[in-house]
């Protein structure tokens, strides 16, 4: 998959992917442990899945 994975981005593209990439988790987890629940960083992460297999060339 490392050769699939974002296929065709600039660098640039790839950095601010992964900035968001990590603002998405610590969202996540921050809401995860104000609610005492899990559910919240799930979410974020299957998100973040979601967003990277549409861009993901197969």
């Amino acid at each position: 998959m490392r050769g699939r994975a974002l296929l065709g981005f600039t660098r640039h593209e790839r950095a601010a992917t992964a900035a968001a990439i990590v603002a998405a988790l610590q969202g996540g987890y921050v809401l995860a442990r104000a609610a005492d629940s899990a559910t919240p960083f799930e979410q974020a992460v299957e998100g973040i899945l979601a967003l990277l297999t549409a861009h993901t060339i197969h």
